[in-house]
């Protein structure tokens, strides 16, 4: 069996190729429509180039959590819409995913039309690692493009075990961005002092990836609700915010690392609370038992814009507040306009609702990842499912394909 090397769409032949696109359209709806294009606008540069360079092409993604079922409100038929309207491609939608009926549409697409599955979430077969629906999908696909960096952190039958059934694979434009941009905090070839600024509700994800930078980054800042598990693991009192109990030992042990180490950590001094269906300003030696932390305050935002100026490297990932509501997002939006005025930084912002604070603002930044949780998951350095795939040797499967469908 030989291995494969990683390929982008310009070294690999597409005239005539019925090519596979796994892209990442899981973008928030409402009312059945689209309110954040970023996943799909960052994704049409290589859908555009498949086109120009005549491939067939068949786009597929997922859209939320619909657990193998159909679920109407989970339909990508606004995306249909989207790139029939916003992008004029004639758009052949095809209702069952694990249908036959691509093999027969793509013979005589041309190069204004794109065929679109509906989301491969309807059927358990994606998130099952179903080989019998991976193999219907390869089984009319040429060419394997992974333009999904979102869910490359997933194992997924379209992200891990398609690409293994066909013999030409590639990066999409963007995901070889994402790897360009995240390679430069993973192979420490950041200018000094490099601050990192954490937010969000889950620690989960946050202190592997923290245990991978403890030695590449000088500063953390942390922020949102993951905060008040650090308070209140130095025994600060946090009244009835969330705190993630199994995980204080954990975190007193990391602080000890940075301490160690002389790295800095600096966490709220001040918050923005809901106490009593009241919303106010609290310091941290005067957090009511009664009320639950809701955002930063000023004075934490002082101290954190104060570092983030001083910074010639930062990585943000995670909102500082609970962002989604407007009383509790100024901590993020402060934290945006910070990072957009150090101009001498390199800038990396880790996806999910720290990217949609940045939204019309991306090219003030050196980068904005389309995923949140895969930026994460890569720069812990264990390398994302979603490219192993694509360097996997070939299945014996290959080759057994077209004559078992």
């Amino acid at each position: 069996m030989r291995q494969f090397q990683l390929k982008n769409l310009r070294q690999i032949e597409l005239k005539n190729k019925n090519v596979f696109m796994r892209v990442d359209f899981n973008v928030p709806l409402k009312d059945k429509k689209i309110i954040d294009s970023y996943r799909i606008e960052k994704a049409f540069p290589s859908i555009e180039y498949v086109l120009e360079q005549g491939g067939r092409l068949v786009l597929a993604s997922h859209l939320g959590r619909p657990k193998g079922k159909v679920d109407k409100e989970l339909s990508l038929k606004p995306v249909a819409k989207y790139l029939s309207e916003a992008k004029n491609l004639e758009v052949f939608f095809i209702e069952d995913p694990k249908s036959l009926l691509p093999k027969k549409l793509l013979k005589g697409l041309k190069k204004t039309q794109v065929i679109l599955l509906e989301n491969l979430r309807f059927h358990k077969g994606e998130e099952s690692l179903d080989k019998n629906f991976a193999k219907r999908i390869a089984s009319y696909t040429d060419i394997y493009v992974n333009e999904g960096f979102g869910i490359s952190h997933r194992k997924n039958s379209s992200v891990t075990l398609i690409p293994e059934l066909v013999s030409q694979r590639a990066l999409g434009f963007q995901f070889e961005k994402e790897l360009e941009k995240l390679d430069i905090i993973l192979d420490n070839k950041i200018k000094k002092p490099f601050c990192v600024i954490l937010g969000g509700s889950k620690l989960e994800d946050k202190i592997p990836l923290m245990e991978a930078l403890l030695d590449k980054m000088d500063e953390l800042l942390v922020g949102g609700l993951m905060s008040y598990t650090f308070l209140k693991a130095q025994g600060k009192q946090v009244g009835q915010t969330f705190v993630e109990e199994k995980r204080l030992s954990k975190v007193r042990e990391f602080i000890e690392r940075l301490e160690v180490r002389n790295r800095k950590i600096f966490l709220p001094v001040d918050f923005i609370v809901e106490d009593e269906g009241k919303i106010k300003t609290v310091t941290q030696s005067h957090f009511p038992e009664s009320a639950i932390g809701k955002d930063i305050g000023p004075k934490t935002r002082e101290i954190f814009d104060k570092r983030i100026q001083q910074a010639h490297s930062i990585f943000w990932n995670g909102p500082l507040g609970l962002f989604e509501k407007e009383e509790f997002s100024m901590g993020t939006h402060h934290i945006t306009k910070a990072l957009i005025q150090n101009k001498q930084a390199y800038r990396v912002v880790g996806g999910g609702h720290s990217a949609l604070a940045l939204r019309g603002f991306e090219q003030e930044v050196d980068h904005v990842s389309t995923g949140g949780g895969a930026s994460l998951f890569y720069l812990k350095g264990q390398g994302l499912p979603g490219l192993k795939s694509l360097l996997s040797e070939l299945s014996p499967l290959e080759n057994q394909l077209r004559q078992e469908i």
